[in-house]
């Protein structure tokens, strides 16, 4: 554990340090060396104090003439010198390049003048960081892990310094000497990630000669591991007699943390067409920085020095005198000798001073996790009550819905039992048809029979066999109505049964709808009390808290009033007792 922590602490530093315009840390001062090498971009911030660096980068650049005379080929020595002086954010600056070069006229065809050994540039220059933005710790958030690993929109703005310097060409060689001028330029660092970081350069060269040139450095940076670094570069320049840019790429080796090897790559483009120019060199600084040194108490308070009185003017000790006479002071006896040599004590009047404590560091702490305990635990309650109150939306949500299913089982019951009970009305109904149709019938064949019987003369010629068959008939009609008089008495016994059982049924579901449905109406007016008793406790607590000054300030008042009355009882007292006094003398007076 110890391991990954070191190794992830060291990242962080590399991460702000490393490679062409590498981000440093929050601090201008690092603990591994800040090298602006082997790209042309800087960034905003200085080397700290105390700290003495030297970049050195060796380069070979070739391309195509494209004018009537042209250095197509150099190989140089590019040289930097970087310092802070007066503040951490200040830093102060030499470059230089000693270069060989080709120099060559070129019309129709190509013709060598010859080579030439010297310094093609010396400008000396200072930068200052303006504006370094705060970036959120997302480390910190331990509720959401989707916030904890999202991007942090603040990380968009850049950190910002400003670049000015001055051309010194007189003693350069005659390609370069195009005469002294300013450079001034703008440094914009975005540190997107960990990792990945993003320059900005922008540049006004030359400026009030003949050859004034504006430039851009667009450069981004990742970090492989913690050794080792990459870099990608576009530079563009535009003046008044031609366009160039170049493009490309480079490695860093952090060897030490004072020194630092790098070699890089880049294609140029011309007019005339493509180029190309290769670098490689190394940075090294004198580390001599020292942090400043803080002295603490046992209690991690500062301790402050206190330096003897300065020499004030003549209004200074007079006002001095002035606030003298309105200082409180006290009288303190100090043992002195007299000028016999006798032992004498002095009474002398010394201002009282108020001792004035800087608050405590471990004060701060405990007040600032006090402060974040309250915060958190007013977010967990906050938290539970939401929960609880989406507890109860469910359970109502729910109680609604099983109260819906309860009464729509109690309706289709009821529409069953409607059913039986009409279709038992309907049974009753055929039964008393029957019994009427049966009965109708009886007496029917009774008064044909008797009929039969009187004009059993006159009808002689009836055939036998038909009476013998309508007999039959009737006999069997009165066998299937009594049938089924039998089977309706069955159906109506059963559908009486069923109709008392469903009636049961339909009791018993009630009675326990109506049961379960009062618990759970006791239940909720309970946790409504509860609720409604745990609000006045919190307020009665917030009415107690704020009322405390206001008992005290009571309790004097009572007080007061106590003492008040107290006196005029005893002056009352005293009054009764001299009537008293003086009526006894009055009867003594008068007994006499």
């Amino acid at each position: 554990m110890f391991a990954f922590s070191k190794k992830h602490l060291m990242l962080k530093k590399l991460i702000l340090i490393f490679s062409i315009s590498f981000t440093v840390a929050q601090a201008q001062y690092t603990d591994l060396i800040n090298s602006n090498q082997p790209g042309f971009s800087k960034n905003p911030y200085s080397v700290g104090l105390g700290v003495y660096q030297f970049e050195a980068n060796l380069f070979h650049r070739r391309h195509q003439p494209n004018r009537f005379f042209d250095t197509p080929v150099t190989t140089g020595l590019n040289l930097d010198f970087r310092t802070s002086f007066f503040f951490e954010r200040l830093e102060l600056s030499l470059n230089t390049q000693l270069v060989n070069e080709k120099q060559v006229l070129y019309n129709v065809f190509e013709s060598e003048i010859g080579t030439k050994l010297g310094l093609s540039n010396f400008t000396l220059g200072a930068k200052y960081l303006v504006f370094k933005p705060k970036y959120k710790d997302m480390s910190k958030i331990i509720r959401s892990w989707k916030k904890r690993h999202s991007f942090d929109l603040n990380r968009l703005i850049p950190h910002v310094g400003v670049y000015a310097g001055y051309n010194i060409r007189n003693f350069l060689i005659d390609a370069h000497n195009i005469g002294n001028s300013p450079k001034v330029g703008i440094l914009l660092l975005n540190e997107l990630d960990l990792r990945y970081n993003f320059v900005t350069n922008v540049y006004y060269d030359n400026i009030g000669s003949d050859f004034a040139e504006w430039s851009y450095i667009l450069t981004a940076t990742y970090l492989f591991s913690e050794r080792w670094s990459g870099f990608l570069e576009h530079q563009a320049k535009f003046n008044a007699y031609e366009n160039t840019s170049n493009a490309g790429g480079g490695l860093t080796y952090l060897f030490s943390r004072d020194l630092q090897i790098n070699s890089s790559l880049r294609a140029t483009f011309q007019e005339s067409g493509l180029g190309f120019q290769a670098n490689v060199g190394m940075s090294y600084r004198i580390n001599r920085h020292v942090d400043k040194f803080i002295p603490l108490d046992e209690f991690g308070n500062p301790i402050e020095f206190h330096e003897g009185k300065k020499k004030r003017g003549f209004f200074g000790r007079l006002f001095d005198s002035v606030k003298r006479l309105f200082k409180k002071t006290e009288e303190v006896e100090i043992d002195d000798i007299d000028e016999d040599g006798t032992p004498i004590t002095k009474k002398v009047k010394i201002p009282t001073t108020e001792r004035k404590r800087q608050k405590s560091v471990l004060g701060k702490i405990i007040k600032r996790d006090k402060k974040i305990k309250k915060k958190k635990d007013k977010e967990e309650k906050k938290a539970m009550k939401k929960a609880e109150r989406r507890k109860e939306k469910e359970e109502r949500k729910a109680e609604k819905k099983r109260r819906k299913e309860e009464d729509k089982k109690v309706t289709e019951l009821t529409k069953k039992l409607r059913e039986k009970e009409e279709l038992l009305e309907s049974y009753q109904r055929d039964k008393d048809d029957l019994a009427l149709n049966s009965g109708g019938g009886i007496s029917i064949y009774k008064e044909e029979k008797k009929e039969d019987e009187g004009q059993e003369t006159d009808e002689e010629n009836v055939d036998e066999n038909t009476d013998e068959n309508n007999e039959e008939a009737e006999k069997e009609e009165i066998s299937t109505k009594n049938d089924a008089e039998k089977e309706i008495d069955a159906e109506i016994k059963r559908l009486k049964e069923e109709i008392k059982a469903d009636k049961k049924v339909i009791e018993e579901v009630l009675k326990r709808q109506n049961e379960r449905r009062q618990r759970y109406d006791e239940e909720q007016a309970r946790k409504k009390k509860e609720r409604k008793e745990a609000l006045e406790k919190e307020k009665s607590k917030k009415n107690r808290k704020a009322s405390i000054p206001k008992k005290e300030e009571n309790k004097n008042e009572l007080k007061e009033k106590d003492e008040k009355v107290l006196k005029e009882d005893k002056g009352g007292v005293k009054i009764e007792k001299e009537e008293i006094k003086k009526a006894d003398i009055k009867e003594n007076k008068e007994e006499k």
